[in-house]
């Protein structure tokens, strides 16, 4: 968590998300993971500006 400019916050939370079946070289299908990072920017009263979602396979 970090302040703005405005005094209001920055907040970065992370999440581990099985999402898609990836087939392995034997034909076998396994889960691929994600790594999930929701940014959420709020004024100085608390009220949600902005929140933004970036995924990450693995």
């Amino acid at each position: 968590m970090e302040r703005t400019a405005d005094g209001g916050i920055r907040m970065k939370a992370y999440m581990l998300e099985d999402c898609r079946q990836a087939q392995t070289a034997g034909g076998l299908s396994q889960p691929q993971q994600a790594i999930v990072t929701y940014t959420v920017t709020a004024d100085p009263w608390g009220r949600i500006r902005q929140i933004q979602r970036k995924e990450e396979t693995r």
